[in-house]
């Protein structure tokens, strides 16, 4: 497979599974970086982490250097996703 883009959870420590998860998609991409491959466009969707003692979702860390991106879906997109569930 060659897809065009890779969504991943962000690397916050909210959950063990999806930092593993967020290392190896960034790893495998800078992989093929390297290679001169064609890598995808690899895009973070926000989870949960902690901050100050407390969950937060929806929300990334505080990062000045990379900008947040808000998609809001269509109501055709939030229908394909509750069908999906």
């Amino acid at each position: 497979m060659r897809p065009d883009v890779v969504l991943t959870p962000p690397h916050e420590g909210g959950h063990s599974d999806h930092d593993a998860t967020a290392f190896a998609v960034h790893l495998a991409s800078g992989m093929l970086r390297r290679d001169g491959v064609g890598a995808p466009l690899v895009l973070e969707l926000t989870s949960y982490h902690s901050r100050d003692g407390e969950r937060v979702r929806g929300q990334f860390l505080p990062n000045t250097e990379v900008p947040d991106c808000e998609m809001l879906l269509g109501e055709e997109e939030r229908e394909a996703s509750a069908d999906a569930q």
